[in-house]
């Protein structure tokens, strides 16, 4: 007996270990991404994949642990043999329903980047058929002339996929794998007692740190208009747009400090069981135990902190967030006669958050910025004007949508009231889910969705099978959850920040350490039902329902032999149903680490290129190194869209610094004249204006130093581009600057400028970029209907 004893509590021990390992890992993870820039790159995101990779093997370590622990503890207790049920009571490899559906959406988008016959094609995504049809049929001959491999089955007509950017698809797989994983490692370990308290507390904590120093960055960009000073800040991306804390964007910071004001209430909520504040009695007495409690006065503080670095990050959604979040916990409160507390508190950390706005100094810009919400110009954002665009487009989209990651080329042919930005995102993702996933994707979202308020709901309700220790943990967490999903709800009905991992690992984290801790109890319950007999309540699934039907893994079913009863259990497919779930997901994760690394070589070259845009070709660095790092990529990946796309571009940049220097060390032209006189709209102005009309070939127009092979290969690789991605308008314009490198090339020009200027029609200076195109060739009456479509929206203003 002693040795089963001593047996159970090393492999408790051990599991416990385990889970902290997993708990610790998984809340340093979203921290670290979140000081990353927030996550907004893909070099962050691909290490993320590959760390949560590692925490798997982990977290299989941790269940065989606890396991073994509850194997042993039967034993010991005697209940070993058979219950009364007939099943060992030893857990499977249970995998919770959020986890499931990560999995179903992670299949359905990979389905998405299937190549598929016209006809069904036509049937699921009307708008993705029409997107590849719409390649001209002169470019798909010249792409097939040059051999390149993706033109098969264009060339061939033999169907095409959903996603009509199957690259970023791809890229965008790892959204459901990240949840998908972090969800079931919450469930499988952070669940478990005390890791609920690591990642509430370092995520709250975490939270503080980032709104300290990201208000004292605001203070500096506020006040302080010289570019040196501007450049000085502590923790946020000097160069950025509109940053909070160490986030590109402020939207997303303020999404993440709503999480750890979350978190942060769940610990005062953890807190207050402690000490017994919250329960019954003599109410005033209790309250002032709890203010001379230190830990309680601190938590206090990091929530009013909180609170000031939403209203100071200038975010309107996150500022509606926080309201939406303290406004559904004050009515949970209010069924539990605590609305008097709730209100109190909530007054005093709005009355010194902002007070503490008052002292930076940055009170009147917050109270500017909030009052649009009230005084009508919160109708004026262009987000709103461009939903309307992103809803008309989702109807073409309507049955399996675009494809995850496309949103950013799926609007485009449909836009009419959109501003000039090109939005990667649509600023609101009930808007962006449905263009890239259509109906199937909010269906699982919204089951997911109401399954977790069940859960939530469930586990806010007393439960006599939780300990008074673990109710501790149950009642901060429910408290965090209860913030939280209205919170988040709200912002990223304004955002896009949970597709990044700080938001997205966070939120999944929380969501399995709670539906884990449901399926425990109703493991409990089912357990003393069966013990008990009362059949009856085990087939009504009575209580923890969920528990029973689904993850219990253990359903009855009755076949009638004579008077004697056969009970078969199906815990063996409940095991095998889970094991699939996890490997797919581990594999969905792995392939997305492999995509992301290729994708961050590639946005690390285009960001290079972009970098030195404005400077003289003389100036620009040699891309060689950057040329082959793509190339590499194109190897492992050729069906690498946004990697033909770059590497196109870095050549054209390369062949221009080479021109240019060759001019300016032969002292023909001064820099800045150089530039001009290698730029390809250039050369491609002389061959249609002077070559071509006198039969000159387009090697007479370029300098000794340049090659036109390298001219021709960049023309190919931005057709590769096009066939790959077919809504791309930055294809479409590289196509046109380079249609003069063989005779046969600007046979398709008058269609990609027509195309070009109705995918980035609400865009005036392209628009103007594209009528110099024109007037160069082929003229006539593209040039004009090109005008047209600027002055109509130029009028529109």
């Amino acid at each position: 007996m002693s040795r089963l004893a001593g047996s159970a509590s090393v492999w408790g021990r051990v599991a416990n270990a385990f889970c902290w390992l997993v708990a610790l890992g998984l809340t340093s993870i979203a921290i670290w991404s979140a000081w990353d820039d927030g996550g907004g790159y893909l070099i962050t995101q691909a290490v993320v994949a590959f760390a949560l990779l590692g925490l798997v093997p982990v977290g299989l370590l941790s269940w065989w642990g606890r396991r073994n622990e509850q194997a042993a503890t039967d034993d010991f207790s005697g209940a070993g043999s058979f219950s009364k049920s007939g099943q060992r009571s030893r857990r499977g490899l249970r995998i919770p329903l959020p986890v499931t559906l990560a999995m179903l959406v992670w299949l359905f988008a990979l389905f998405q980047c299937c190549s598929l016959p016209w006809w069904a094609l036509d049937l699921m995504s009307a708008g993705s058929a029409e997107a590849w049809r719409g390649i001209p049929e002169t470019l798909v001959m010249e792409a097939g002339a040059a051999k390149l491999d993706v033109a098969g089955n264009l060339a061939q007509r033999s169907g095409a996929s959903i996603s009509v950017a199957p690259t970023f698809t791809r890229n965008a797989l790892s959204v459901p794998a990240f949840f998908g994983i972090a969800c079931w490692l919450g469930a499988m370990c952070v669940s478990r007692p005390r890791c609920v308290r690591l990642v509430i507390l370092g995520t709250a904590l975490a939270g503080g740190v980032f709104s300290f120093f990201g208000l004292a960055d605001s203070l500096r960009l506020a006040r302080d208009s010289e570019v040196e000073l501007r450049q000085r800040l502590i923790i946020s991306p000097v160069g950025a747009h509109d940053p909070f804390g160490p986030f590109v964007n402020n939207n997303t910071g303020a999404g993440y400090l709503n999480l750890s004001l979350g978190c942060a209430l769940g610990g005062l909520a953890m807190i207050a069981g402690r000490t017994g504040w919250s329960s019954a009695g003599r109410k005033r007495r209790h309250l002032i135990q709890w203010i001379n409690d230190w830990r309680a006065v601190a938590v206090v503080l990091l929530v009013t902190l909180l609170a000031a670095g939403v209203l100071g990050s200038q975010s309107r959604g996150g500022a509606l967030g926080m309201l939406a979040g303290f406004g559904v916990l004050g009515l949970t409160k209010l069924k539990r006669g605590a609305i008097v507390n709730q209100i109190l508190l909530g007054t005093v950390v709005v009355a010194v958050a902002w007070f503490l706005l008052s002292g930076l100094g940055i009170q009147d810009r917050t109270e500017q910025r909030l009052q649009t919400l009230t005084d009508g110009n919160a109708l004026n954002d262009p987000r709103l004007r461009h939903w309307q665009d992103g809803l008309r487009a989702a109807w073409h989209y309507l049955w399996m949508g675009s494809g995850l990651g496309s949103y950013r080329f799926a609007y485009l042919p449909y836009q009419q009231s959109s501003g000039h930005p090109w939005f990667v995102n649509a600023d609101g993702m009930h808007v962006e889910w449905l263009v890239e996933g259509g109906v199937w994707l909010w269906a699982l979202l919204v089951t997911g969705l109401v399954s977790f308020i069940r859960v939530l709901r469930r586990q806010m309700l007393p439960n006599a099978f939780v300990s008074p220790s673990r109710a501790t943990d149950v009642a901060a967490l429910t408290t965090t959850m209860t913030f939280i999903l209205p919170a988040t709800l709200v912002t990223q009905s304004f955002d896009f920040g949970i597709l990044q991992p700080p938001l997205l690992l966070t939120v999944a984290v929380l969501c399995g350490a709670l539906v884990g801790i449901d399926g425990e109890v109703g493991g409990r319950i089912s357990e003393a039902r069966s013990e008990a007999g009362d059949d009856d309540a085990l087939e009504m699934g009575t209580g923890n329902d969920a528990a029973e039907s689904v993850r219990g893994g253990f359903r009855r079913i009755r076949l009638r032999e004579g008077r004697e009863f056969w009970r078969i259990p199906l815990r063996g497919a409940s095991w095998l149903v889970g094991a699939a779930a996890l490997v797919v997901l581990s594999v969905g994760l792995y392939w997305a680490a492999l995509d992301l690394r290729d994708s961050a070589v590639v946005q690390r070259a285009s960001l290079m290129h972009d970098r030195y845009l404005k400077y003289n070709a003389s100036d620009l660095p040699d891309f060689e190194v950057a040329i082959e790092d793509v190339q590499t990529v194109l190897r492992r990946s050729p069906r690498h869209s946004e990697a033909h796309l770059v590497l196109a571009q870095l050549m054209i940049a390369q062949q221009r610094r080479l021109g240019a220097i060759y001019l300016i060390e032969t002292e023909q032209v001064a820099a800045k004249d150089a530039t001009r006189w290698v730029s390809p709209r250039n050369v491609r102005r002389a061959y249609h204006r002077f070559g071509q009309p006198t039969g000159v070939a387009i090697e007479s127009l370029i300098l000794p130093t340049q090659d036109v092979n390298v001219w021709l290969q960049a023309r190919e690789h931005a057709m590769a581009a096009l066939m790959l991605c077919p809504l791309d308008d930055r294809a479409r314009i590289m196509l046109l600057e380079l249609d003069m490198v063989h005779p046969q090339a600007s046979a398709s020009s008058q269609v990609l400028l027509e195309q070009a200027a109705t995918l980035r029609c609400r865009n005036a200076e392209t628009l103007r970029q594209l009528e110099r195109l024109a007037a160069v060739y082929p003229g006539g009456d593209t040039i004009q209907w090109i005008q047209d479509v600027r002055r109509r929206l130029e009028s529109e203003k």
